[in-house]
């Protein structure tokens, strides 16, 4: 398994610059393959799970993909100052691929530098540099300042502030969720830059393989959207489908949609200039765009939704304003949207519905702790103790993703309650094929969807470790035969494990690790490895007081469960998915 691995992580303890070398064995890789699969072994094993996430006691883990450098994304672990959970965020650039190039295929770091530090590693030579010039720099200014050469991770003011939402950036890209950034703000650790000059060769088999995928990739119906307007191609269906929120989560009407023109991706692509994607990806979905004098980042979906129509916030430029400030100040884009929102509600704020005007203000101080943005920067959890629960979304301190969950996408909603994390939608994300595309999942009707939501989450889990991209299922998740409706519904409902087995083809991802690294991978093994990684999460979670099985959702969204609008009945379709799904996963 040479081929795939640089064969060991490095070790940090910034305490008192200690620097160890950890050798990994080719069992260890067979058994956890690599990117999350080995962060959550070690941050299970060797973290306490009742440790304060700021602690210098708790690890923050990077793991390249075991498919780094072909496909590029990493993983970012640790335990959440958000959530007091498990946390991992995946992040697209080039930081994975080139830690491996330096001989590394992780970095584990724990303990507290003296003073602003950054990390360099140079191949497998470490270094513990002054960043004092860099204190409460934005991204891209610290960017500019440090080497070109190498890649790179950065916490902006956020981060060093120890917002509670606050993000980690890596070449424009960003591990966003769960306050990560925070968690290296605790650490006096501003970045971490790397370069490296090893090979690596997965063989010939491999990569015709790849090219063979990346053209089904590229010209699969389903992505030609993302290739014209990324993901901001969802935010027109989110009006018309009643997904996005508006208001501090509430559903669209028809009085909404003419604003969503406004934001939309066919709106944006008018100010496209160029690719901003990660490096080979035959798909492209990140893009520039102009903002008056300044080239940019195009916002993603949930940006757009949360800075956007969440906020009754209609205005283009103000949206991408917002978007880059949270970039710039190392800020999740979809915490600081939800937070807003839900105080906007509270009226105790100087920001209001429809008003853009104090909106970049607020963004500011929250990142600097300034004036209310000190009270902004815990997050809605911790506001909604102070300023009133009913309206605060999120699940386990994590602020719900922008697809509202209700009756027609029922698997979404659990996958929102289980998820190691929070209301995240990267884990086991069907809403859209509930809504759109996978005729099986009936609306209002609870039958398979605990296991489809289990299955999804072993598969995402999967993919994080391979280092793969979320939008590759569109290509490389086929459904089997066609048969009519009323037939494949009712075996999806009774039969799920068999509909799964059968109609869901992941032979891609299996075959490009068997071929990267010489060793049999199947669809059994590759799955194994995602249950493994979610039984660790279940278990570090519950003994970090999550009270696992009794996950609801905000008061304001059980009513939307059922036809009739029964809380009640609401509150019991969920509690009967949570005791099934929680059996199955035993």
């Amino acid at each position: 398994m040479n081929n795939c691995y640089a064969g060991k992580l490095l070790y940090v303890n910034l305490n008192n610059k200690l620097t160890v070398d950890i050798p990994l064995n080719e069992k260890f890789y067979e058994e956890f393959i690599g990117g999350k699969g080995i962060a959550t072994k070690f941050l299970t094993d060797y973290v306490s799970p009742t440790t304060d996430p700021l602690d210098e006691s708790n690890a923050l883990i990077i793991m390249s993909g075991a498919l780094n450098p072909y496909f590029p994304k990493f993983t970012v672990t640790s335990k959440s100052p958000l959530t007091n959970s498990i946390c991992t965020s995946s992040c697209g650039g080039s930081f994975g691929s080139m830690l491996k190039k330096a001989g590394y295929d992780g970095l584990i770091i724990q303990g507290k530098a003296k003073d602003l530090t950054y990390l360099r590693i140079d191949n497998e030579n470490i270094f513990f540099e002054d960043a004092k010039s860099l204190e409460q720099g934005l991204t891209s200014e610290v960017e500019s300042k440090l080497p070109k050469e190498y890649s790179k991770l950065i916490i902006g003011p956020a981060g060093e502030n120890l917002v509670k939402y606050a993000s980690i950036t890596s070449d424009h890209r960003f591990a966003g969720r769960g306050g990560l950034g925070a968690v290296m703000g605790s650490k006096n650790l501003k970045a971490v830059i790397v370069k490296g000059d090893k090979e690596y060769d997965f063989g010939e088999e491999f990569k015709q393989l790849v090219n063979k995928l990346n053209k089904e990739w590229a010209d699969h119906a389903r992505v030609q959207n993302l290739k014209k307007y990324g993901t901001a191609n969802l935010v027109m269906p989110g009006a018309l489908l009643e997904y996005a929120p508006v208001e501090n989560y509430k559903k669209p009407t028809k009085e909404d949609i003419k604003g969503f023109e406004n934001v939309s991706g066919e709106e944006f692509a008018k100010d496209v200039t160029g690719n901003a994607s990660c490096k080979k990806c035959p798909i492209s979905c990140g893009k520039k765009i102009k903002l008056e004098d300044k080239v940019v980042k195009r916002p993603e979906y949930e940006s757009i939704a949360f800075l956007g129509p969440n906020l009754k916030n209609y205005d283009k430029k103000s949206v991408t304003r917002l978007n880059e400030l949270c970039d710039e100040l190392g800020l999740d884009t979809i915490s600081t949207g939800a937070v807003l929102g839900y105080v906007m509600e509270t009226k105790l704020f100087p920001i209001k519905f429809n008003d853009n005007t104090n909106l970049e203000q607020a963004v500011t101080k929250i990142a600097y702790r300034e004036g209310y943005g000190e009270e902004l920067a815990e997050g809605v959890k911790k506001l909604s103790e102070s300023y009133g629960k009913e309206k605060a979304m999120h699940i386990k301190g994590l602020e719900i993703a922008a697809y509202i969950p209700d009756g027609r996408t029922l698997a979404q909603a659990l996958g929102y309650l289980v998820n190691p994390r929070g209301a995240c939608h990267l884990s086991s994300p069907t809403a859209l094929d509930e809504l759109t595309l996978f005729a099986p999942l009936e609306p209002y009707d609870i039958k398979g969807k605990p296991e489809i939501v289990k299955f999804m989450e072993d598969l995402d889990n999967a993919m994080d470790c391979m280092g793969l991209c979320r939008f590759t299922a569109y290509a490389f998740i086929k459904k089997g035969v066609k048969m009519p409706h009323k037939i494949e519904s009712t075996i999806f409902r009774n039969f799920p494990k068999m509909a799964l087995n059968t109609s869901i083809d992941i032979s891609a991802y299996h075959n490009l690790l068997s071929k990267a690294t010489g060793k049999k991978f199947g669809k059994k093994e590759i799955l194994n490895t995602g249950e493994k990684i979610s039984k660790m999460e279940i278990e570090f979670n519950k003994k970090a007081g999550h009270k696992l099985g009794e996950e609801t959702l905000p008061e304001g969204l059980l009513k939307n469960l059922t036809k009739d609008g029964n809380v009640e009945k609401g509150k019991a379709l969920i509690k009967e998915m949570l005791d099934k799904y929680y059996k199955i996963r035993k």
